[in-house]
């Protein structure tokens, strides 16, 4: 699932999406030199049972420019 920005002040430089061999979700974006960006959250959530949707872990960050 991915979301789409009119005018995005980023760009993806490089994705890593998790496999059995690798289980690392990572990446990184380049801002623009000029954006409008005021601060990024990063939210990671994880469910280890699928079927128990309230048995979860959320850890969340916030930075301000």
């Amino acid at each position: 699932m991915s979301t789409t920005i009119a005018r995005p002040d980023y760009t993806l430089q490089e994705e890593r999406k998790p496999s059995a061999a690798s289980p690392v979700l990572s990446g990184s974006y380049w801002l623009d030199a000029v954006n409008g960006i005021r601060s990024v959250t990063l939210t990671i959530t994880y469910w280890p049972d699928k079927t128990d949707e309230s048995g979860l872990a959320a850890v969340e960050l916030t930075e301000l420019a």
